[in-house]
This record gives C-alpha cells, structure tokens and sequence, in this order.
C-alpha cells in the first residue's frame, strides 16, 4: 500500500536478510534480489553496512565492526583465540596451545606477535564472521622449532553435532580429534 501511495518500491522488512532484499513496488509486484556477499548485517535491533575492520571491546577480547555471524577473537591470555557465534545457540571455540600475547590491530586483521620464538599468528576477520589464521615465520631458525610440527587447534562447541560420517577418537593425551570421511595427505 505505501509503494503505491508514494510511488516508489518499498523494502519489505520481514523478508530481509543479510544476503537478499524483497521490495513492494507501486504496481503492486514485487521484486526479489540476492547477492554473494552481505549487504548488511545485524546490529542490535536494525541493520549497518559489514565491515571487517577489527576493534576492541570493553571486556578486551576484538571483534568486528559488524559481521553477519557473530566472531570474537581473543584481546590476548589463555581462552580462546576465536569463538564464532551464530546467534542461535550455535558456538564453536578455537583455541591454540599457547598463551597469546595482546594482539597489534590493523584493519580485518589481528597479529598476535611472538605466538612461538620467531612466529606471528595473524588472523583475518570476514564480514561473514569467520576467520582465517597464517603462521608468518620469520626466519629459518624459527621454521626448524618442532613445535611449528607438533601445532594443533582445541575446538569446543556448543549446540553443535558432528556430520553422519565424521570420526572423533580420543588421543593417547586425553584430547578428541575429530576427522571426516575422507582425508587428504
């Protein structure tokens, strides 16, 4: 009614998402769109442009500006480096085997210095709310440390099930390791 009344295409509010848009237009159609990447993200009650771009929370910990899905990463310690939220009960922990130092801010990215002698963890925030990690070794001394070897990630989730076909087993330190049906060498 307010498309046509005013003459031009009106969002339809109960059926937008992060990823599409329904519009009403004057004629009384309508006229679906989706996209790749988001258009907008939650926040608080409304919408605002993702934006990748890292900051520090109150409570120390780093996220980003506005994701569609929920990320935090660690503003340095023992807990978590990241934990991904999808705002419905859904979370999953990534943890490293280290204390991580306070990180250097730079835009979507978080570089933790020092994570092994010689070795910077850097982590890329998404304006999905996912994440990527990279090693950066700095020299041939730190890329013979056999910890660089010996690295694995913790995970803990919440509200989360493994896959029909995925395996857990149990290590000889007491940890799970979890795999899928297939492996890659």
């Amino acid at each position: 009614m307010q498309a046509k009344s005013t003459g031009a295409a009106v969002p339809v509010e109960s059926s937008r998402t992060a990823y599409s848009e329904t519009v009403a237009n004057p004629d009384g159609s309508y006229a679906f769109s989706s996209t790749l990447q988001p258009q907008r993200a939650r926040k608080g009650q409304g919408w605002a442009t993702p934006d990748a771009k890292l900051r520090a929370n109150a409570d120390g910990t780093v996220a980003p500006v506005a994701s569609v899905s929920g990320l935090t990463l660690s503003g340095g310690g023992t807990g978590p480096l990241a934990v991904l939220d999808d705002g419905a009960g859904h979370k999953l922990a990534v943890s490293m085997p280290m204390r991580l130092p306070r990180p250097r801010l730079d835009g979507d990215t978080a570089t933790y210095p020092g994570v092994l002698p010689g070795v910077d963890l850097q982590v890329t925030a998404t304006v999905q709310g996912g994440l990527s990690e990279v090693l950066v070794v700095h020299d041939a001394a730190a890329a013979a440390n056999p910890a660089l070897a010996r690295l694995r990630l913790a995970t803990a989730a919440q509200g989360l099930q493994r896959p029909q076909g995925a395996q857990a087993r149990a290590t000889g330190t007491g940890n799970t390791t979890h795999g899928g049906a297939t492996t890659r060498r």
